[in-house]
């Protein structure tokens, strides 16, 4: 049996060459750590994409991708600068996206939570301010990259190594090597099942990337803790090589811990993970208790938000359809939108799909539960809308003319008043702009079939 070489700073030089290989080896690396991050995370959130059909090959489908990418990235890079990071940059990848690097100034477990924060957090609201104005105009394009809004940052939320929420989490907590290796394994178990399902091998090598940079991660936390007790904290991985002496301490351990990396032949990459691994949890300011707690809580509570949200989108289903009906003879072409998978509301369509006459919505999919009546003229709102009680009586009627809201009547106590469009408050009023600014009501069914 071949016995364990020994290494210590007496004969290390005999196992590495620090002046002519390592330091510049490391500094090369140094440079491109950054930007080989980002890519790693960005073209796995790409792969899982097109793995869930959630968006396709078409021109549009890329495009919204891609517009929404730069969205979450330009989070990132906008953090990184209110923070102070250096050589922060966002580099564009072409029909893919756009990723960003940065190095921290006096890091801090606290600025690193946030930075993963600020991609999908903005993202998110986005999507849930795109779904409104889709409420209000029913331009599909905006339904569509409200999906991708939404899905994208969730996922990218997940307490999933190496995506936002599981650095989000791993900073919390990056002084407990048992908790991250346990936290590390979830994701883990996540990329290997959903790529197994899909039989997609991209997905099911980054589940075993991650679990081999957890289980570095691992054996690397008990150098950490041994370094800081000599009081070796460097402050960046060109720091630390500027500083020989804390170097050769550090190879010393990297060794005793990751022989592999330096014999038969010492491995350039596989040191300067090691390195980074350790300078990382040394340099980084780990949170106190209560912000510990207010950042945790804050972050269960946007997970939680943003998984009903997207719950409740995804279980409503809204779709709409076309049916033809034979009225006085002639075939007359209806929309009708569903949500929940019950019959939500329809009218009649013109020669140009453009909503052209009365249309009703519906409680609990009844037909002969009117909640709404409401009327268009080639596209254009005009007439009296009325909402109705499940018991058949009027609540509320607004005035159209031309597209515009002239007047709305509402019950008050039992008495009905009268108020002219100019005396809304700033809600109602911002909302009838968007609505009266917005193109003519148009079908979406062909826009439904075919996604």
């Amino acid at each position: 049996m071949k016995a364990k070489k020994t290494v210590t700073d007496a004969n290390l030089d005999q196992i590495v060459d620090i002046e002519n290989f390592l330091i510049p080896e490391m500094s090369k690396r140094e440079a491109a750590k950054g930007t080989a991050n980002s890519l790693a995370i960005l073209l796995t959130t790409i792969v899982l994409f097109f793995s869930t059909k959630l968006v396709s090959f078409k021109v549009a489908d890329i495009v919204i991708l891609i517009l929404v990418l730069l969205f979450h990235e330009t989070g990132h890079w906008l953090m990184m600068k209110a923070f102070g990071y250096r050589d922060v940059k966002m580099f564009f990848i072409p029909f893919f996206g756009a990723a960003v690097s940065g190095k921290g100034r006096k890091e801090s477990a606290v600025k690193r939570c946030l930075v993963s924060l600020a991609g999908p957090l903005p993202g998110i609201l986005l999507a849930l301010l795109l779904y409104w104005l889709f409420s209000l105009t029913k331009d599909f394009l905006l339904l569509k990259t409200a999906k991708v809004l939404l899905a994208l940052n969730l996922f990218n939320f997940l307490p999933l190594m190496p995506m936002d929420g599981g650095r989000y989490v791993d900073a919390l907590f990056m002084e407990r090597r048992g908790f991250r290796l346990f936290f590390s394994s979830l994701g883990i178990l996540a990329f290997l099942a959903f790529g197994a399902v899909n039989l997609d091998i991209i997905l099911v090598l980054v589940g075993l990337a991650t679990l081999i940079s957890a289980i570095g991660e691992f054996r690397l936390g008990g150098l950490t803790r041994r370094l800081a007790a000599e009081g070796i904290r460097p402050s960046s991985i060109a720091a630390l090589l500027e500083d020989r002496p804390s170097l050769r301490r550090t190879l010393v351990g990297l060794y005793s811990t990751t022989p592999r990396a330096f014999e038969p032949e010492p491995i350039a990459a596989k040191i300067h993970n090691g390195l980074v691994s350790v300078v990382d949890n040394l340099r980084i300011k780990p949170a106190r208790a209560a912000a510990k707690v207010s950042l945790l809580g804050l972050y269960l509570i946007l997970l939680l938000g943003a998984s009903v949200a997207t719950f409740i989108l995804i279980a409503a289903d809204l779709q709409e359809t076309m049916v033809t009906r034979q009225i006085e003879g002639q075939a007359v072409n209806f929309s009708q939108r569903s949500l929940f998978r019950e019959l939500a509301s329809e009218i009649p369509l013109d020669e140009k799909d453009l909503y052209h006459g009365r249309g009703l919505t519906f409680y609990d999919g009844k037909t002969e539960l009117v909640a709404e009546e409401f009327w268009y003229d080639h596209g254009i709102r005009v007439g009296t809308w009325t909402d109705f009680s499940r018991q058949g009586l009027a609540t509320r009627m607004e005035h159209y003319s031309q597209g515009r809201l002239t007047s709305l009547e509402s019950i008050e106590d039992g008495v009905w008043k009268t108020m002219a469009a100019g005396e809304l408050g700033f809600g109602p009023r911002l909302e009838e702009w968007i609505l009266s600014h917005a193109r003519p009501r148009k079908s979406l069914y062909q826009e439904f079939a075919q996604n």
